[in-house]
C-alpha cells in the first residue's frame, strides 16, 4: 500500500487497484449524501474504501476525489466536496490479479474495511455509505476513529 497526495496522483499508473481516502474532521460538520440524507460527521479520522477497475483506473479515480469541483455521483462525493482528503493509501492491481479481484467474492476494500472494524477504536457510524453495491454485506465503506493515536495503516498491513 503506498501513501499519495494531491502532488502524486499524476505519478499513478492507470491501473485497476483499490484505495482508501483519509479524510481529517476538525470540527461536527453534517452533510447530505444523497438517499441517506443528512448524516453528521464528527472530528476525527474518516477512511473511505474503494476501487476503481474502469477507465483510467485507480489514478483517474483518486484524481477525481481529490478534485474540489465535481458532478455528485457516489456517497463519497458529498463528503469530499465539503473535506477534501488529506491523502490516498493505494495497492495497484496487476489485470491478471484484477481479473481475479473483480470475481472473487471479497474485494479488497471490503477486507480493509473488515479489518479496521475489528479495532475497538474504530465505528462505521453511517450504515450504507458507500457500500450500496457491495455483495460482501458490509455494513458501509466509511469508518472513523477519534483515537489519533490508532495506526490503523499498520493494521491493514499485517
Amino acid at each position: 500500500m503506498r501513501k499519495i497526495d494531491i502532488a502524486d496522483v499524476a505519478s499513478l499508473p492507470p491501473t485497476p487497484g483499490s484505495y482508501l481516502l483519509l479524510l481529517e474532521i476538525d470540527d461536527p460538520i453534517i452533510v447530505h449524501v444523497g438517499r441517506l440524507g443528512p448524516l453528521i460527521f464528527s472530528p476525527g479520522t474518516w477512511l473511505y474504501a474503494g476501487s476503481a477497475w474502469g477507465h483510467g483506473g485507480v489514478r483517474a479515480r483518486v484524481a477525481r476525489h481529490f478534485r474540489l469541483e465535481k458532478k455528485r455521483h457516489w456517497h463519497i462525493d458529498a463528503l469530499s466536496l465539503v473535506q477534501p482528503p488529506v491523502a490516498a493509501y493505494v495497492e495497484l492491481q496487476s489485470e491478471l490479479q484484477s481479473e481475479l479481484q473483480v470475481n472473487l467474492t471479497i474485494r479488497l476494500e471490503c477486507l480493509w474495511i473488515q479489518r479496521l472494524l475489528t479495532l475497538p477504536e474504530m465505528r462505521s457510524p453511517h450504515p450504507g455509505f458507500g457500500s450500496s453495491d457491495c455483495i460482501q454485506g458490509c455494513v458501509a465503506h466509511l469508518v472513523c476513529t477519534s483515537d489519533v493515536t490508532l495506526d490503523w495503516a499498520r493494521v491493514l498491513q499485517e
